[in-house]
């Protein structure tokens, strides 16, 4: 980040940190720093001079390869603040990219500006009627109807419509609903309801809604009415195939809800390079959006899986189902899968309640893992794993801006962790080289273990680990990286127990970083620990850095 003009900072016995800015046109001093602590790590300041005043309050200054030429000019009004200037160029890192898109250049729409109203059965007003009447075979009549002439949209008017039979969308045709704009269950509107399961076949059977090459749905809800009825119930839903399925490239679907579904979104089935989602949510309860086959080029953004989709209706309940899934939710939903995908930009989503938050994996049709893709501004909460790295080649880098990874004290899940790489201590599907890179990321819950390292490389940057788990960083077989990063929790190195009981820590796990025998290296470099270092190493691996050196213990 770029700062102009002077900051001041009261932060109290706060921490406040800065990686990779540059400050500039300041009169004084750059950084007025009036008590708490302060971070600066490869900072570049403009000026020769006035860098950092410290003020009486201040508790530590730690700086690594910060100032002007790397040159830190500071002056010290402070009590008896531990100041602490580091050079080197082993301390080099990369920064945080710049110029990122987060969104599409030009958003898809149909082939041509034509627009066909569909005059369907369906069921309305306040009540709670659910739609009766099947009208599958006349809404794939008019949508093929619209591609015959050209390419449109075909608008479907506010209402419930039943669709019990899949329909496909054809190439330059838009099926539209009331929605411009991202929405919720209880604001009703344009509804598909369903009772399709994929006959036969099951959930292998085909989707519900397919969208050829440069086809689209926007504005309406999709739900299936029977997923926990006849037979089956809320700690047993009904299996079903994906609700839509991308069968081309540049397909798209913009401002779609679903308040119950077994699954949501399939990208991977086929190459639906320059797929466009965004504001999709709902209730998914296995599975939500998964992307593969060889797609580049994709946008995933603005998503949002909540179970109270599922519970907060519109006015008259109007035949939705009103269900809560949360728990089932928590032990069975994969809620965002990325496997055989480059180039992939993943952009302001949230999930609350899924084991994988967001999870990264081989591809089951090419047998690709995946390559390089951009996070920004990802929040899993109430997850088992908040982002989980499965498989990944020395070519995989994940790139994660400005991610909330939260977990939840889940009594029937044994192990819990912010970051899981790898499913195995020294796992080999997970390349030495693979690489995932965590910029400016919040840590809370109730982890057991923090990140949990098997294999491949990790680096985590202003890092906020609001609660460490036990070990903060728990690296069992590959490498890792931690800079300015604060950690809050207070640690012993001591064995510990929880309010779980069933979380006992055993002795030497109490640390903010752990090493195992298999472990190849930890590094840590200016970051702040409420209570000092706490390590444990074991083996021949090694734990070094900048606060090795200087002794924080």
């Amino acid at each position: 980040m770029d700062f102009t003009g002077p900051i001041v900072s009261d932060g109290s016995d706060g921490v406040i940190s800065f990686e990779s800015c540059t400050f500039d046109k300041y009169s004084d001093y750059a950084l007025k720093i009036n008590s708490g602590n302060v971070l600066l790590s490869q900072c570049d300041f403009k000026q020769p001079a006035g860098h950092v005043i410290l003020g009486a309050n201040t508790n530590t200054l730690q700086s690594v390869n910060s100032g002007n030429k790397r040159k830190l000019d500071v002056k010290n009004n402070s009590k008896s603040a531990k100041v602490e200037i580091v050079t080197g160029n082993e301390y080099v890192f990369e920064s945080i990219p710049k110029n990122i898109k987060t969104d599409i250049g030009k958003h898809p729409r149909p082939a041509s500006n034509k627009v066909i109203k569909a005059n369907l059965a369906k069921a309305t007003g306040f009540n709670n009627n659910a739609p009766t009447q099947d009208v599958s075979a006349e809404l794939q009549a008019a949508l093929n109807a619209v591609k015959t002439a050209g390419g449109g949209t075909l608008y479907l008017p506010g209402g419930r419509y039943l669709v019990n039979s899949p329909v496909k969308i054809p190439s330059g045709v838009e099926l539209r609903g009331t929605w411009d704009v991202q929405h919720h269950t209880q604001s009703g509107g344009s509804a598909i309801f369903t009772t399709y399961a994929g006959g036969a076949a099951g959930e292998k059977g085909a989707s519900l809604i397919q969208l050829e090459e440069n086809a689209g749905i926007r504005g309406i809800n999709i739900v299936q009415l029977n997923l926990v009825s006849d037979g089956f119930s809320a700690q047993n839903p009904r299996t079903a195939p994906f609700l839509i399925q991308g069968q081309g490239k540049n397909v798209y679907i913009v401002n779609v809800t679903v308040p119950l579904g077994d699954k949501g979104i399939d990208l991977a089935s086929y190459n639906t390079g320059g797929h466009y989602v965004d504001y999709f949510a709902g209730v998914l309860v296995r599975a939500g959006i998964w992307v593969g086959g060889g797609a580049e080029g994709g946008f995933i953004r603005n998503m949002q899986f909540n179970p109270h989709y599922g519970s907060r209706l519109p006015e008259g309940g109007q035949g939705y189902p009103n269900v809560s899934m949360t728990r089932f939710v928590q032990s069975n939903c994969s809620a965002l899968k990325f496997a055989d995908v480059k180039n992939q930009t993943i952009f302001n989503n949230f999930v609350y309640g899924s084991i994988y938050g967001i999870h990264f994996l081989k591809d089951a049709i090419t047998g690709k893992n995946p390559g390089q893709m951009t996070v920004i501004g990802h929040g899993s909460d109430g997850c088992t794993f908040s982002l989980f790295v499965e498989d990944a080649d020395k070519n995989t880098k994940i790139v994660a801006i400005n991610s909330e990874l939260v977990n939840t004290q889940i009594t029937s899940q044994p192990v819990r962790s912010y970051v899981l790489m790898g499913d195995k201590v020294k796992t080999d599907k997970v390349h030495p080289d693979a690489q995932l890179i965590l910029y400016n990321s919040a840590f809370w819950g109730s982890p057991i273990i923090g990140a949990i390292i098997n294999n491949g490389t990790v680096r985590i940057q202003q890092g906020n680990y609001t609660r460490s788990g036990a070990p903060g960083i728990d690296n069992r077989g590959g490498k890792a990286h931690v800079y300015t990063t604060y950690f809050a929790q207070p640690m012993t190195g001591e064995g510990r127990a929880t309010r779980d009981i069933s979380e006992a820590v055993a002795a030497g796990d109490n640390v903010y970083a752990k090493l195992h025998a298999a472990g190849i290296s930890t590094e840590l470099t200016n970051n702040y620990y409420t209570s000092g270092l706490k390590d444990k190493k074991e083996g021949a691996g090694k734990i070094y850095g900048s606060d090795v050196v200087s002794g924080k213990k």
